[in-house]
Formats: C-alpha cells, sequence, structure tokens
C-alpha cells in the first residue's frame, strides 16, 4: 500500500538508531527495489506456506466450516499489519518443553502431607490464571457454572477435573498440570469486569485483560494453555533451567517466558476458540499484545518467538 515504503524506511532507520544495521545498509533496504523485493518474497513466502497449512488441513478433514472462520480472521489480521503473527510466527520452529515452574517447590512444601493434597499444592503453583488485572468479583450463579462447566467440557476439558471457587476474591481462574494430572480452576474473575464511574460520573478506562469474555477466558486457559502445552509448546522453561540461574537471572526469565506464554494463550483462543465473535477475537489478541509490551515486545517482534500458532 502506499505507506509501506515509508513504514520501511522508519523500522529501518530505527534499526540504525539501536545499532543493529549501518545506515547504508538501511538505505539499501529502504530504496533499492531489488533488495525490497527479495526481502517481500522471502517474507511472504513464509507467511504464505504457515497461513495455507491450516487451510489444507481442515480441508482434508472434512472441517470446511473451519474454514470460513480461519479466513475471516487471517484475513483481518493482514489488513490490520499484524499478518506476520499468523504467518512468519508459524513458519519458526518451537520445541520448548512442558512447563514445569515453581510446582516443584510447592511439591517439597506439602511434602509431610499425604499425596493428594501435596499435588494439590503443585498444581496451584502450576496454575496459569488469565490475567492479574482486577476482573468480576461477584460470585457466580449455579446458572452460570453449569454453562461454563459444559462450555469447557466441549473444549475437551475433562468434567471431573473442573474446579470451581466460587465467592473467593483472591481466587483466579486458570488451567495447570503436574504429576500428570490437570485441573481447570474457575473462579469468578472468569467473567470480565465491569467499569465503574467515579464520582464526577468518568468511566475508567479498562485494559484488554479486564474486557476478555468468559467464553474468551476458558478459550485463553483451554485452546491457548492446554492445547499448547499438552503438544509441548509453552514458552515457559524447565524447572531444572530456572534452578540454575541467580535468583535476579531467575526472575528476569520468568517474566519475560510468562509473558511470551500468556501472549501465545491468547493469541490461539483468538485464532482457534470456538464459537468466539470477532470481536472478543480481537479483545484477546490486544490482550497480548499488551502482555507483550510489558516486556519490550510488539507485533514485529512475534515472528522471532517461536509461537505455537500454526496448527491446531
Amino acid at each position: 500500500g502506499p505507506m509501506s515504503a515509508p513504514l520501511r524506511l522508519g523500522h529501518n532507520l530505527l534499526n540504525v538508531a539501536t545499532g543493529d544495521e549501518s545506515f547504508g545498509e538501511a538505505m539499501d533496504r529502504s530504496f533499492n527495489p531489488v533488495t525490497q523485493m527479495q526481502e517481500d518474497a522471502h517474507y511472504w513466502g513464509n507467511v504464505g506456506s504457515a497461513l495455507i497449512q491450516p487451510y489444507r488441513q481442515s480441508i482434508a478433514e472434512g472441517r470446511y466450516g473451519e474454514v470460513a472462520g480461519r479466513g475471516a480472521f487471517d484475513i483481518g489480521l493482514l489488513l490490520s499489519g499484524v499478518g506476520e503473527v499468523e504467518g512468519a510466527a508459524a513458519a519458526g520452529e518451537a520445541a520448548n518443553a512442558a512447563r514445569v515452574g515453581e510446582a516443584a517447590e510447592a511439591a517439597r512444601v506439602a511434602e509431610g502431607a499425604d499425596a493428594a493434597r501435596a499435588e494439590e499444592a503443585a498444581a496451584a503453583a502450576e496454575r496459569k490464571p488469565m490475567g492479574a488485572s482486577q476482573r468480576n468479583t461477584e460470585p457466580l450463579t449455579e446458572a452460570e457454572q453449569a454453562e461454563l462447566r459444559a462450555r469447557a467440557e466441549s473444549m475437551g476439558m475433562p468434567g471431573e477435573h473442573i474446579e470451581f471457587e466460587v465467592g473467593r476474591p483472591e481466587a483466579r481462574t486458570g488451567w495447570g498440570q503436574m504429576f500428570g494430572r490437570e485441573k481447570l480452576y474457575i473462579a469468578d474473575d472468569v467473567k470480565p469486569a465491569t467499569a465503574i464511574p467515579d464520582a464526577a460520573g468518568n468511566y475508567p478506562r479498562l485494559s484488554a485483560n479486564q474486557r476478555v469474555s468468559q467464553n474468551g477466558a476458558l478459550a485463553h486457559e483451554l485452546v491457548g494453555h492446554r492445547e499448547a502445552d499438552l503438544a509441548g509448546m509453552s514458552q515457559t522453561r524447565s524447572y531444572a533451567e530456572y534452578a540454575a540461574m541467580s535468583e535476579e537471572e531467575k526472575a528476569a526469565a520468568q517474566a519475560v517466558d510468562v509473558a511470551r506464554d500468556e501472549a501465545q494463550a491468547s493469541l490461539r483462543a483468538a485464532k482457534f476458540g470456538p464459537g468466539l465473535s470477532n470481536s472478543e477475537r480481537m479483545v484477546l489478541f490486544k490482550d497480548a499484545m499488551e502482555r507483550l509490551a510489558k516486556i519490550g515486545l510488539g507485533v514485529d517482534d512475534v515472528p522471532g518467538l517461536g509461537l505455537h500458532l500454526g496448527a491446531r
């Protein structure tokens, strides 16, 4: 489009400012049509291959209804300038070990308890909450709990491993696994926050995380975290890797890993979450971008993160 040249130039000048390339290289990449054609061919080759593969799989398995929904989402991302999230990122390789995190420490704390309580403590430490932002605090009704359970089961979560934590403001919705056992905790915060005006009648601006719908939150946990973890594609490292670091290194690494893992979950939910509206998908996409922004990353960085976005 008409904005591609100035955007390319601006991006390349930023690379010069950060020392990632020389001024001469930036000018060559910005104005040399041969260099531009080579870069574009390489980029769109990766994007095209990654975008097409999920369609081939859906058609081969007879799931034609998915093609339309997936197409609408991909087209929306491409037209908004962020097609690389699904395209180039999916073309990368990712083989991260399944997340263990601090669950082993929780198990050791519970060492004196019986095996069931030790597993429960470990599972709680391993839980991947939807977010730390303040969301709904009103207790879920029995009807809402039944609806949420049915929806979670429709996304593949075994009913016997679903647990509700109602009426506990500190509880957080999250999925986790430890010792071969998985658990989905559904708390009151599965529902989005409600904006309440202040004394002057002004409404606060809610973050994307606070606006994620309850169906989006379940998709974040089950399609985002659960499916990626079971596929061995978590973005967090093993407990042994964290244990080998100093406390300072460990804190920094975990902050980055958790942000990447949560962003991956929201992007997967936006792409593959069943029955979500376009607006629900876009809020999830924005949630992913807000999480990455906290560690200094943006859309341009997504292709190099090796996120598990190419297939469900």
